[in-house]
C-alpha cells in the first residue's frame, strides 16, 4: 500500500533542518526529568496518565511506563503473543474496566494494569481487520473504539474482537476512510477525521455526517493530523498544510484560525496535536507541531487573545525540546508534559507563587525593613553592582529613593554595602568595603569613616563586613580585624579581636543577632558568640563536635526561646539556657548542607536557604518542604538572603532581583500522591495490596518485606511515609525509605498499613495488606485438643496402670505375707501334729517303760516304739526341711527324692521298688507349695502300699508333658473295692485334697485282687 505524501513527510522530516531557533517572549522553564534521561527514550509520539497515577510514554521503539521513580519497558518479541504487534505506539487509553489500550502501527494491545500482561488484537490472531495500518484509539464508559486506514470500528466484549462499524468510502477517495484521528465527544457522539473530512459518527444507530474542511476536489493542500472537542464543545482541528481549524457543534460552523497563518505558513509546519488546559487563571489550547509547542490564551469568547511559539532555544539548557513536539499532557500536579523526537520534558506554566519585587545591580547581600521619613520600606544592600549599592523601596517594590550619594573617595569598594541600621535619632549607618557613612534623615552623609580617617576615632581597619545597634551603641565588624564599638556620638569605645582574650576567638565575623531576652550573639566564621556586657567579654559555643566548629551564618528564635541556626554544616538547634545542641536531621540537609540565610513565620516553622533550594520545616510534623523549579522559583539565579517581617511575607534575594511570597498562601497545585503497597514473602512471592482481601502464609513464610511507593511526579524523594504494622509496631513509624522488612513473625493475624504525605501536605489514601500467618499443625487448636485429649489418655492409662501395679504389687505383697504366715501356720501345723504326737507318744510310752522296768520284755518293747517313733519324728523333720529349701524346686530334685525316700521306706520289707523315670529330665521348676502337696501324696500312696495292699513289688513312674507332670504309683496288691472305702477313708481324702490344693488331681484305679494304681497330675 502506498503511503499518504503526509506519512513520507512524516519521515523525512527528522532528516531536516531548520535556521529558525528563536524561543518565545514568554519564559518558561523546562526540566527533563533525570530518570528519563536515556537514549532509547525518544521519538516519543503520546503521553498518557491512567487511573493509578501511572505515566506512560509510546515511541517508535516501545511502550514506556514511569512511576516517577522506575522505568518499565514493553517491546516486541517475534512470535510473542503477550507482547506487543509491533514497537510503532500511535495512542493511549485506559477503559472502565482497568485496562491499558495501545494502538500501534499494526494492531492493538491491552495491557492488564495490575499484572502487566498483555493481550494482543492483530490481523494474525484475527481479531482485527487484517489490513489494519496507523490505528487510533478512544473509550467511553462502555465500548472501546478504533479508527484506522479501513474505517471505525467498536470492541466486541464477547467475542474479543474488533468489528468494523463504518468504512463509507467516498468513491474513487480511498483516503475518505482513513481515520487520522478518534475522539469521544459525548454518550452518543463519536469524532473522527479522516485526511479531509471531519466525521460525526453517531454511537447508537452507526449514522455519521460528513465534514469537509476543504472544498476543492480533490482535496490536495490539507490533510488532518488531529483533534479535541475543548470545554465549550468547539472541535479543534490541526492539519498539516491547512494551518488550524474550529468547528463549532452548536453552530455547525467551520472556521479556519487565520491568526496563527503567521507560524502555521513556515515551511515544513504541521500539528501534530491539540490539547485544551483550563486553570484557576486561565485556558489555553496547546498546539504540538514539527517546529515547537504553540500556547494560545483564550478569551471568555473561546477565541486566541494571545499566542507564543516557544522552541529550543540552543543557548539554554532549560528550554524546550528541539526538534519535533509531538504530544502534551497537564496533570494534577500542574506540570505540562511535553514529548517529542528527544524525548519527554515537562514545564509548570501556570506557576506564580513567587513574585517580583525589585531588582538590584548587584549580589543581594542584605534585606531589611525601615522607617525612613514616615515610610515603611524595604532596604537592600547588594556587592559587586554598578549603582549605589543600597536601594529603598516601598512595601509595593517601588523604588523611593533611586540615587543615594555616600560619598565614598573609594567609589568601587564603596558600592559594596556590608550593612544597613537605624539609630535612635533616625540616621542611617552604613558599612561598606570603603568605610562607614551615617546618613541623616533626608539620606545626606553626615559622618563617615573611610580608609583616610586618622585620630582615635577612626576605624581599626576601613573595610567593615556589617554592623549593628544594641543599646545605643554600634558594633562594626571591620573585615577580618575583629569588632570597633561606637557611641552615638560617633566616638570610639573599644576595639575587641581575639588578640584580646576575651572570649572572642574570630576576627572573621558574619551577622549580629538580638534575642527577646536584649542579648547579643554574634555568628563567627567558626563559633557562636554570646556577649556578656557586665563582664565585657563573650561566651564561645562550638556548636560541633569537630575543632572547626558549626561555622554559624545566621541565626532565629523561635517562642520557646530556642534558637535555629544557619550554618556550614546544617540547621543547628541551640537552646541557651540548657546549651544544649543538636543538628536537625533530613536527606536534604544530608545532600546540601551549607545554609545561607534562615527565617521564622509565624506559625513558628522554619524556612532557611540551601545553595539549590528553599526549604520549609514543620517541626511539629518534623517534615522538609522544598520548592525549586517546579514551584517556580527559578534557583539558577541563586538563593542568597532570606527575610520576614511580619512571619508571613517573605522576601527573597537572588542575583540583581528580590522575590516575595507568602507563606499562608504558597500554593502547592499538587494532587495527593497514589499509594502502592506489595508484599514479598521469604524474597521471592510477591502480594499486591488491594488485589486480595486476606493473604494466607504457612508458619514457614514469615520473613516478609513490604515495597511501598507514594507515586509522585513532583519532589518524590519528600514523600514521607507512615507504616505500621497490627501486632508488632505499637505505634505509626516514618521513613523516607520506601521499604521495611519484618522476620520471624509469629503466627496470627496481620494488617500492614501504609500511607505518605507528599511535600505539600497532600496525604495519600491509607493501603492496607492483611494477611494470616497460619501456624504449624502443633499449634493448632485441633492438634492441641488432639494431643491434650491423647496426654489425658496416657496420663489417665499409666495413671491406672501405675495404681493398678501398685494395688496389684500390694495384693501379691498381702498375699506373700498371708502366704508366709499361712506356711508358718502350716509348718507350725505340721510340726505340732507330726513332733507334737510324736514327742508325746514318746513322752507316754516313756512313762510306761519306767512302768514297766521290772518286766524287761514289756520294756523292750515300748523302747522299740519309741525308737520307731523318733525316726518317724526326725524323718518328719527332715521332710519339712527338705521342703522349705529353695534348691530343691527342680522337678528333678522332686524325683530323686520321692525315690530315696520309697527306696529306704521299702528297704525293711519284702516289697520292693522300682522306677521308671525319663533318662534326662526337663528343667521344670514346682512351687514348694505343689512340691510338698505332691511329695506327701506320694508319700500317702506309699504309706497305704504298706500298710494295706500285701503287695511284693511298686512301680513310682514319672511322665511330663507340655506344663503337665504326671506321677503314677502302681502296686501289684490285693486291691480293693472303690465302693467299700471307709477303711481307707482318711488317706484317700487327704490325697485328694493336697492335689486340690496344688492345682492338680489324683486318680486311683484299683481292683480287688488287681492292685491299685494312684496317678497323681499337676499343672506347673
Amino acid at each position: 500500500m502506498r503511503l499518504p505524501f503526509w506519512v513520507l513527510g512524516c519521515l523525512l522530516l527528522p532528516f531536516c533542518s531548520f535556521a529558525q531557533t528563536t524561543t518565545t517572549n514568554e519564559h518558561i522553564f523546562f526540566e527533563k526529568p533525570y530518570t528519563l534521561q536515556r537514549p532509547d527514550l525518544s521519538q516519543v509520539t503520546c503521553i498518557y496518565k491512567d487511573s493509578r497515577h501511572i505515566m506512560w510514554f509510546g515511541t517508535a521503539n516501545g511502550l514506556y511506563r514511569y512511576d516517577g521513580t522506575n522505568v518499565r519497558y514493553f517491546g516486541h518479541r517475534n512470535g510473542d503473543s503477550t507482547t506487543l504487534p509491533d514497537t510503532k505506539v500511535q495512542q493511549i487509553t485506559e477503559d472502565a474496566d482497568g485496562h491499558l489500550w495501545v494502538a500501534l502501527l499494526n494492531g492493538m494491545a491491552r495491557i492488564d494494569l495490575t499484572t502487566l500482561q498483555c493481550k494482543t488484537y492483530t490481523g494474525t490472531n484475527k481479531r482485527i481487520d487484517v489490513h489494519n495500518f496507523t490505528n487510533r484509539v478512544c473509550t467511553d464508559s462502555s465500548n472501546i473504539w478504533i479508527g484506522n486506514n479501513v474505517g471505525i470500528f467498536k470492541f466486541d466484549k464477547s467475542k474479543q474482537v474488533f468489528t468494523n462499524v463504518w468504512s463509507d468510502e467516498i468513491r474513487g477517495f480511498q483516503l475518505s476512510i482513513y481515520v487520522t484521528a478518534i475522539f469521544n465527544a459525548n454518550k452518543h457522539l463519536l469524532i473522527a477525521t479522516t485526511f479531509h473530512d471531519i466525521i460525526l459518527f453517531n454511537k447508537d444507530d452507526y449514522s455519521y455526517k460528513r465534514i469537509p474542511i476543504v472544498l476543492s476536489l480533490p482535496p490536495r493542500d490539507t490533510s488532518i493530523t488531529c483533534i479535541t472537542l475543548d470545554s465549550k464543545q468547539k472541535l479543534w482541528v490541526g492539519t498539516w498544510g491547512g494551518g488550524i481549524y474550529t468547528y463549532d457543534l452548536a453552530t455547525n460552523k467551520l472556521t479556519h484560525v487565520d491568526c496563527l497563518d503567521a507560524i502555521t505558513h513556515l515551511p515544513f509546519f504541521y500539528t501534530t496535536s491539540v490539547h485544551e488546559t483550563v486553570t484557576g487563571k486561565e485556558r489555553c489550547i496547546w498546539i504540538t507541531s514539527s517546529i515547537g509547542l504553540i500556547k494560545c490564551n483564550l478569551n471568555p469568547e473561546g477565541d486566541i487573545s494571545h499566542f507564543d511559539l516557544i522552541q529550543h532555544d540552543l543557548n539554554s539548557e532549560h528550554s524546550i525540546l528541539a526538534g519535533k513536539i509531538e504530544d502534551t499532557y497537564l496533570d494534577n500536579d500542574g506540570a505540562l508534559w511535553c514529548a517529542g523526537d528527544n524525548g519527554v520534558c515537562r514545564c509548570f506554566p501556570f506557576q506564580d507563587n513567587f513574585k517580583y519585587f525589585s531588582g538590584t545591580n548587584g549580589t543581594i547581600e542584605g534585606i531589611d525593613q525601615l522607617k525612613i521619613n514616615d515610610d515603611t520600606c524595604i532596604v537592600t544592600n547588594s556587592w559587586n553592582g554598578t549603582g549605589s549599592g543600597i536601594y529603598i523601596n516601598s512595601l509595593n517594590g517601588n523604588p523611593l529613593y533611586p540615587t543615594i550619594d555616600l560619598h565614598f573617595t573609594d567609589k568601587d569598594n564603596g558600592r559594596n554595602i556590608s550593612g544597613v541600621a537605624k539609630d535612635k535619632y533616625g540616621r542611617l549607618w552604613i558599612s561598606s568595603m570603603a568605610g562607614v557613612s551615617v546618613l541623616d534623615n533626608k539620606l545626606n552623609v553626615v559622618k563617615q569613616w573611610d580608609k583616610n580617617s586618622t585620630g582615635d576615632d577612626a576605624l581599626t581597619h576601613f573595610r567593615t563586613s556589617g554592623l549593628a545597634i544594641h543599646n545605643d551603641t554600634v558594633w562594626i565588624m571591620c573585615y577580618h580585624r575583629g569588632l570597633d564599638l561606637y557611641d552615638l556620638s560617633f566616638h570610639k569605645l573599644k576595639h575587641l579581636s581575639s588578640t584580646d582574650r576575651l572570649g572572642l576567638i574570630d576576627d572573621v565575623l558574619f551577622s549580629f543577632f538580638t534575642d527577646s531576652k536584649g542579648t547579643l550573639w554574634i555568628c563567627g566564621d567558626h563559633d557562636l558568640y554570646k556577649y556578656l556586657p557586665g563582664q565585657g567579654r563573650f561566651k564561645a559555643y562550638t556548636l560541633s563536635h569537630e575543632s572547626t566548629g558549626c561555622n554559624p551564618r545566621e541565626m532565629v528564635e523561635t517562642r520557646t526561646g530556642k534558637f535555629i541556626i544557619a550554618s556550614l554544616n546544617g540547621l543547628v538547634q541551640f537552646d541557651p539556657m540548657t546549651e544544649q545542641y543538636g543538628y536537625l536531621p533530613s536527606s536534604i540537609l544530608e545532600k546540601e548542607q551549607r545554609l545561607n540565610s534562615v527565617a521564622i513565620d509565624r506559625n513558628d516553622d522554619i524556612w532557611f536557604l540551601t545553595e539549590k533550594h528553599l526549604v520549609h520545616y514543620k517541626p511539629k510534623e518534623n517534615r522538609f518542604i522544598i520548592f525549586g523549579q517546579e514551584d517556580g522559583l527559578d534557583v539558577s539565579k541563586g538563593l542568597q538572603e532570606l527575610r520576614t517581617f511580619d512571619g508571613n511575607k517573605f522576601f527573597l534575594g537572588q542575583d540583581h532581583d528580590i522575590l516575595t511570597f507568602n507563606a499562608d498562601s504558597l500554593e502547592h497545585p499538587v494532587a495527593p500522591p497514589y499509594m502502592t503497597a506489595d508484599m514479598q514473602v521469604n524474597d521471592s512471592t510477591t502480594y499486591q495490596a488491594g488485589k486480595s482481601a486476606s493473604f494466607i502464609l504457612p508458619y514457614y513464610s514469615n520473613k516478609l518485606q513490604f515495597d511501598f511507593t507514594g507515586i509522585s511526579y513532583i519532589k518524590a524523594d519528600q514523600n514521607q511515609y507512615y507504616y505500621r504494622l497490627s501486632g508488632v509496631d505499637k505505634q505509626w513509624i516514618t521513613t523516607y525509605k520506601n521499604a521495611v522488612s519484618y522476620a520471624n513473625l509469629a503466627p496470627g493475624n496481620y494488617d500492614f498499613r501504609v500511607k505518605t504525605i507528599n511535600y505539600a501536605g497532600m496525604w495519600s489514601d491509607e493501603k492496607i495488606i492483611h494477611f494470616i500467618i497460619t501456624p504449624p499443625y502443633w499449634q493448632t487448636w485441633w492438634f492441641r485438643v488432639l494431643a491434650a485429649f491423647l496426654i489425658g489418655t496416657v496420663l489417665f492409662y499409666s495413671t491406672r496402670y501405675v495404681v493398678q501395679r501398685n494395688l496389684k504389687e500390694r495384693i501379691l505383697r498381702l498375699e506373700k505375707e498371708t502366704a508366709v504366715e499361712k506356711e508358718r501356720n502350716r509348718i507350725a501345723q505340721d510340726m505340732h501334729d507330726d513332733m507334737g504326737s510324736g514327742l508325746t507318744k514318746i513322752a507316754i510310752l516313756s512313762e510306761v517303760v519306767k512302768k514297766q522296768i521290772g518286766e524287761p520284755e514289756k520294756a523292750l518293747e515300748q523302747l522299740e516304739r519309741i525308737s520307731d517313733s523318733s525316726r518317724t519324728l526326725v524323718d518328719n523333720l527332715q521332710d519339712i526341711v527338705w521342703m522349705l529349701n529353695a534348691k530343691h524346686d527342680q522337678l528333678e530334685s522332686l524325683a530323686l527324692y520321692i525315690r530315696e525316700y520309697a527306696t529306704k521306706y521299702f528297704e525293711q520289707t519284702d516289697i520292693s521298688v522300682s522306677f521308671d523315670y525319663p533318662a534326662q529330665f526337663e528343667p521344670i521348676k514346682i512351687r514348694e507349695e505343689q512340691r510338698r502337696n505332691l511329695y506327701m501324696s506320694v508319700k500317702e500312696a506309699l504309706n497305704n502300699i504298706a500298710k494295706h495292699a500285701e503287695a511284693s513289688s511298686v512301680n513310682i513312674s514319672l511322665h511330663t508333658q507340655k506344663n503337665v507332670i504326671q506321677f503314677t504309683v502302681t502296686d501289684n496288691g490285693k486291691g480293693f473295692n472303690k465302693g467299700s472305702i471307709r477303711t481307707f477313708a482318711n488317706g484317700l481324702k487327704n490325697m485328694h485334697s493336697r492335689m486340690e490344693q496344688a492345682g492338680g488331681t489324683c486318680d486311683i484305679d484299683s481292683e480287688t485282687g488287681k492292685g491299685t494304681a494312684v496317678t497323681f497330675k499337676i499343672r506347673i
